[in-house]
């Protein structure tokens, strides 16, 4: 159980290696001055995106690229893992991905720690055969800070050094699936907060919508404000 927990706070860059230990990360250092009991839903809003946009938290961003945010259909474990195991970044054997997907899915369904998040929905079909527990992406209430965490970390991740990016880039990165927001949806948002001075600039030019940041517009930055201000939105 601590390997575990230790790799997924590794994974999510909350803790980093140093030496033949580990340091708390700045992101950690974040969550540690704001939220030090991890009992405010901005704090997992925040673990998961990081995990999502994370180069080393496969199978966790399998699941959500998967699933699909706009038709929100149910899909048997068993085809999930399946679909999950084609997601790049797969080196694990399929006892092994089932494993991990048992316990990422665990958390999320019925009666785990983060079911009120209201990330993943699941229900239980008693009359299926060898496949009778099916998942999709739920329809929570998505806070501001979420969506502005998750533009500024793909941002970090995949762009940058680069000012701008355009909206299809972003949704090229699976953003519209790691916030369980359809695109168009995602678009409406996105354009709203822009008219908020939160750094974030939104245009639209020859058909091709676009986003450009300012230089404080940073994921640290974003974060620190995301868990001072962001609204409880447990279920």
């Amino acid at each position: 159980m601590l390997t575990a927990i230790k790799n997924w706070l590794s994974a999510s860059k909350l803790i980093k290696k140093d030496g033949n230990g580990f340091v708390v990360g700045r992101y950690g250092k974040a969550i540690l001055e704001n939220d030090p009991t991890f009992q405010r839903s901005s704090t997992w809003w925040a673990f998961h995106l990081l995990l999502c946009l994370s180069e080393d938290a496969y199978p966790y961003h399998g699941v959500f690229v998967q699933l699909e945010p706009s038709v929100r259909t149910y899909i048997g474990t068993k085809a999930l893992v399946e679909r999950v195991s084609e997601v790049e970044g797969n080196d694990l054997r399929v006892g092994t991905l089932e494993t991990y997907l048992d316990g990422i899915l665990k958390t999320f369904g019925r009666d785990g720690a983060l079911e009120g998040l209201g990330l993943v929905e699941s229900r239980i079909d008693r009359g299926a055969s060898d496949d009778n527990v099916f998942w999709r992406l739920g329809a929570p209430l998505v806070p501001d800070g979420a969506i502005l965490f998750g533009i500024a970390l793909t941002r970090e991740r995949f762009f940058p050094t680069r000012i701008s990016v355009d909206f299809s880039e972003l949704i090229g990165m699976h953003l519209d699936h790691y916030l369980l927001t359809s695109q168009d949806a995602l678009r409406a948002r996105i354009k709203q907060l822009s008219l908020k001075n939160l750094g974030l600039q939104y245009t639209t030019n020859a058909n091709l919508d676009s986003l450009s940041f300012d230089p404080l517009f940073t994921a640290e930055s974003v974060l620190i404000t995301f868990l001072q201000e962001g609204a409880d939105t447990w279920m």
